[in-house]
């Protein structure tokens, strides 16, 4: 099974069980263009990645995207055929989730993501562009920086910088995509340009 055609599957699959507040994104870039993910889910209290990994595809790379997943998001998840999972499962630990794929494109959930109630402070503020921290430290005062806050102020900041930038585009994805997901509708999902 094709990257694409999996990446269908789990957007339709996401799209039946979002909660209001929560949005998707596909291809977002990170960590200062130095990762993408596939796909995120993102809301003020969520930022979930979904790494996808095709019949085509190998692990080689997979350790250090699941470190930059790690760092950067509250869950992920590795989405794959479900032919590959015993492969797979060399390069799993505890914390990642694991959604597998059948060739109709059916989603099975095999392990939930830990999820993380916060992010390391620097890998929050990493989500931060520019005017961003000019706007954020002109609401703080002189009296405190933006790098002397906790990890928990944060996350919770970063939380809801990313999920306002994603919104933008769901929106636009939610008026325009018919009832058959194609692929251009997830090009409306990609983010053509980093949220930092």
């Amino acid at each position: 099974m094709r990257e694409e055609q999996i990446k269908i599957s789990v957007v339709r699959w996401l799209l039946s069980q979002l909660e209001s507040s929560e949005v998707i994104a596909t291809e977002l870039h990170f960590n200062n263009w130095q990762n993408r993910a596939d796909i995120v889910v993102s809301s003020p209290n969520r930022l979930a990645a979904y790494e996808i990994k095709s019949s085509y595809d190998d692990f080689r790379r997979y350790s250090q995207q699941k470190e930059a997943y790690q760092a950067a998001f509250l869950e992920s998840y590795l989405v794959i055929p479900h032919a590959m999972l015993e492969i797979a499962r060399e390069h799993l630990d505890r914390t990642t989730g694991v959604l597998t794929v059948d060739e109709f494109g059916i989603i099975t959930r095999r392990r939930k993501s830990l999820v993380r109630t916060r992010l390391g402070k620097d890998d929050a503020l990493g989500w931060l562009r520019v005017p961003d921290a000019r706007k954020i430290q002109r609401s703080l005062g002189p009296a405190l920086n933006i790098k002397e806050l906790k990890a928990p102020l944060a996350t919770k900041v970063a939380l809801e910088i990313v999920h306002e930038r994603l919104r933008v585009r769901y929106d636009i994805f939610n008026r325009e995509r018919g009832r058959v997901l194609t692929t251009d509708d997830l090009a409306i999902l990609s983010s053509p340009t980093s949220v930092r």
